[in-house]
């Protein structure tokens, strides 16, 4: 539902109860402490919170009007504008330079009344960091929109919960003013929406310590403090967050505990953008970047992979291979390989030579052609930088008929591995778990199979699924030697790459960012990806 016209709602005010409740005062007598080893005076107070319901840009309004997101938000300049019929919460965070124990705080949401027709996002909130040099309703950052903005984070509150919506480290010689905005988003208000009921308190919690705000922790904080569902499948309970469209895969299954795994996106187009591979970090945009996507977190580190592909090319070029011997592919992407014939490290490298971009029936090992990556190879120095060696697997999996737990399992159960990699494809089970498995309960957890009729569902509620053919890891056992692997097909099933590996297939770069990594901006949607720091 469009709406174009407050106005229309004047005589359709639906109800909030919104209770606030500010820790003010904070001493360190009351904090939470991590170490019971720390000894400072409960007389010493440098470390305050407080509610600060006087400041205001236009004034509180108990009662909250639906407006259409776009006559509220500026994607391009990522600004707010406040109006009459939104709810806006400041409160006041000062620590002093006296200060040496290090501390963060958080902003808690209880709900405990939430009406069913709330229930589908259409109570949304931001956070801005500081508003305290802001004196019109429109809420921005004059000075620098890319550094300074770096926690405006659009959210949810799509059910009756409790969460952690935000924290933050509190430097020396701060003196802030946060804010919570919350608004109704009017294109999924029901028509006939009344009286609606939404009985929440804001909490805002300090606490000793410092919190790692690195950007894998941050995906792994919206995964842990949102709503969840849960989705029992292969006998396997997992826990989806359908919020950030987030789950765990507990490891295959062989954690029973719903945060011990790997967090994953999944669903046909999730919130999981990222700007990569830039010109200049300081100036990060669709012009400057690429656009890669967050495939979830991986032993403490995200894991990437670029958007579209690099274009098409061969696994390896002998079907009597031993595992990298003659692989090709991984050798076109890495590092270090710049003394090979061909293949030689040209997408590390963004350069042009030879490399196995032709068919080579007979097991030609010497058919090479001219290739130019100068267009999509990696760019500088920056980017290499923030790329993190892995291990990468390349094992027997027959996807014809093993779950996506087994699947994932199997991918990591053989001595077939190669250390020390930086750039890499994504693997079979990497797809499997990126469907939306919540709308198919009745569906057995199983690969997206390799007849078209039944990969609809995976093609409508897969992200990863990009259309054309697309190259995995995982050894088909049917085929010959080590050579036959998996591809992604068109239409949304799983192939063999054929025996002799001459199949050109499409590319897309994998890869870990380092864990030291953090986002400075952003809300990982396609008009406003998260952006990494310099």
């Amino acid at each position: 539902m469009k709406i174009k016209n407050k106005s229309k709602f004047v005589g359709q005010l639906i109800g909030i109860i919104l209770f606030i409740i500010f820790i003010g005062g904070i001493t360190y007598a009351v904090f939470n402490w991590r170490s019971t080893n720390t000894n400072i005076s409960v007389t010493t107070k440098c470390f305050d919170i407080q509610g600060n319901s006087s400041y205001s840009i236009v004034g509180n309004n108990s009662n909250l009007f639906p407006y259409a997101e776009e006559d509220i938000l500026d994607t391009t300049n990522r600004t707010i504008t406040y109006k009459n019929g939104m709810v806006y919460y400041p409160f006041n965070i000062t620590r002093g330079n006296s200060c040496d124990t290090d501390v963060y705080y958080e902003i808690v949401v209880t709900i405990s009344t939430l009406s069913e027709d709330y229930r589908n996002g259409a109570i949304k909130y931001k956070i801005i960091e500081d508003m305290s040099s802001y004196t019109s309703q429109q809420i921005a950052n004059p000075l620098n929109l890319d550094l300074n903005y770096s926690n405006y984070y659009g959210c949810l509150l799509s059910g009756v919960d409790s969460q952690v919506i935000y924290r933050k480290n509190v430097p020396k010689n701060t003196n802030i003013i946060p804010a919570v905005i919350f608004y109704l988003d009017g294109d999924l208000v029901p028509e006939d929406a009344s009286n609606l009921v939404l009985e929440a308190t804001i909490e805002v919690v300090g606490k000793s310590g410092s919190y790692e705000e690195t950007a894998a922790s941050y995906i792994e904080f919206l995964y842990e403090n949102a709503a969840s569902l849960e989705i029992s499948l292969n006998d396997i309970d997992y826990r989806y967050a359908p919020i950030h469209n987030m789950m765990n895969d507990q490891y295959g299954g062989v954690s029973d505990s719903w945060n011990i795994g790997n967090v994953r996106y999944y669903g046909a187009d999730p919130n999981n953008y990222v700007y990569f591979n830039c010109d200049d970090y300081s100036n990060q945009s669709s012009g400057t970047c690429e656009l890669w996507r967050i495939v979830g977190v991986f032993d403490g580190k995200l894991k990437l992979v670029r958007n579209e592909s690099i274009g098409n090319y061969k696994w390896s070029i002998s079907s009597s291979e031993t595992l990298w011997g003659n692989n090709v592919l991984m050798k076109l992407l890495n590092p270090g390989y710049e003394n090979e014939t061909a293949n030689n490290s040209l997408y590390w490298n963004r350069s042009s030579g030879l490399c196995y971009q032709t068919y080579q029936y007979g097991y030609t090992t010497n058919n090479a052609t001219e290739c130019h990556l100068e267009t999509v190879g990696l760019k500088n120095a920056s980017t290499k930088n923030k790329i993190a060696t892995s291990t990468v697997y390349d094992c027997q999996c027959d996807t014809s008929n093993t779950a996506i737990d087994g699947l994932y399992l199997a991918e990591r159960r053989c001595s077939n591995s190669w250390n020390n990699m930086k750039i890499s494809i994504l693997y079979t089970s990497d797809y499997g778990y990126a469907v939306d498995y919540s709308k198919f309960l009745n569906t057995p957890f199983r690969i997206c199979r390799s007849s078209v009729v039944d990969n609809e569902w995976c093609v409508d509620n897969n992200w990863i699924y990009s259309g054309v053919e697309e190259l995995c890891l995982g050894i088909n056992p049917g085929g010959s030697g080590n050579s036959a692997h998996w591809r992604i097909t068109d239409f949304g099933g799983f192939a063999a790459d054929g025996s002799n590996s001459d199949r050109l297939t499409g590319v897309r770069p994998v890869l870990f960012l380092n864990s030291d990594e953090v986002f400075v901006s952003g809300d990982g949607s396609l008009s406003n990806p998260y952006r990494l720091s310099q």
